[in-house]
């Protein structure tokens, strides 16, 4: 409990409660169970991809075609359902290999060039979501069955199927970072690559396998993406890549690698969903609301300069 205080994720829960006061203050339909559900169902998503996020942070890189990723799996495996007949089970697993491929892509072009995976991620982002647009005709693809549907509104024990799969993520992600030798050389390697390589760490193998991974999550939030609005569409994800990325700073990582937890993101992803759910119950314009969540984008960034001067 000491330990918890002292930390970084100590402020951003503080920052979150005082959030919540003053949303419930406001809003008094905001502590709600109905609505704190609907908060949570809307952040599951990219909370989802921001643990993937986090070890590709923490390791010194980021992914820029996350969203794209997105898409391009969830048309991918609404194709497979609707228009081949295939099992549910293979086209989703299908469509995690092909987010897998998309991230190992990212890493092998990031470490096998040399290349700032900043660039190769931005080209990515193009190349992915063009190959969407040219297989599916730019035109969503309708007629999931409900097992489908069931990714994105079904429920379990009460708990919207995304919630649940975000938590069972967290938890794996989390433990992984933290507790095994993989997450340890993940940190080693954010932290100063060439050192990790010298005490033999196989700092390509671990970078590349974090966009993999990476990338996987994002074609599992895909799915469960057009299983809650019960169509694919090839637009899917636009921008997520920057609440993605918000969720993992707000949290603690480093833009320089080496520092960061999922605990810590999961808290941060928490306070964007939390902050866009608000504002709506308040009814501050479309428009502020734009311009609330960039700052808070521009606030993170800040703040891990800050952090980095310390």
């Amino acid at each position: 409990m000491l330990r918890f205080l002292k930390s970084g994720e100590a402020g951003i829960a503080l920052a979150l409660l005082i959030l919540f006061a003053g949303l419930s203050w406001g809003s008094p339909e905001f502590l709600s169970a109905d609505n704190l559900l609907t908060v949570a169902r809307q952040f599951s998503v990219y909370g989802i991809i921001a643990v993937g996020m986090t070890f590709v942070i923490v390791a010194g890189e980021i992914d820029l075609s996350v969203g794209s990723v997105l898409a391009l799996s969830a048309c991918l495996s609404a194709r497979l359902v609707v228009e081949h007949a295939w099992p549910l089970g293979g086209a989703m697993a299908a469509a995690i290999a092909a987010g897998a491929a998309a991230g190992w892509v990212n890493g092998a072009l990031t470490v096998g060039l040399g290349i700032p995976s900043f660039i190769i991620t931005l080209g990515m982002m193009s190349v992915v979501r063009g190959v969407t647009y040219v297989f599916t005709g730019a035109m969503p693809i309708s007629g999931l069955p409900d097992g489908y549907l069931f990714l994105g509104s079904g429920t379990l024990f009460g708990v919207t199927v995304p919630v649940v799969t975000m938590a069972v993520v967290a938890v794996a992600g989390g433990v992984i970072l933290k507790f095994t030798s993989f997450g340890r050389a993940v940190y080693a390697v954010g932290g100063n690559l060439e050192a990790a390589r010298l005490a033999g760490v196989a700092t390509n193998r671990v970078r590349i396998l974090c966009f993999t991974c990476l990338g996987a999550l994002a074609a599992l939030a895909g799915m469960l993406t057009a299983g809650w609005v019960t169509v694919a569409q090839p637009v899917a994800g636009e921008g997520y890549e920057l609440d993605v990325i918000a969720a993992v700073i707000i949290g603690g990582s480093s833009f320089s690698g080496g520092k960061g937890t999922v605990l810590g993101t999961m808290l941060g992803a928490t306070l964007m969903g939390v902050l866009r759910n608000g504002l709506i119950l308040l009814g501050v314009d479309v428009n502020w609301q734009k311009v609330a969540i960039g700052a808070v984008i521009v606030m993170a960034v800040m703040l891990d300069r800050l952090r980095r001067r310390i």
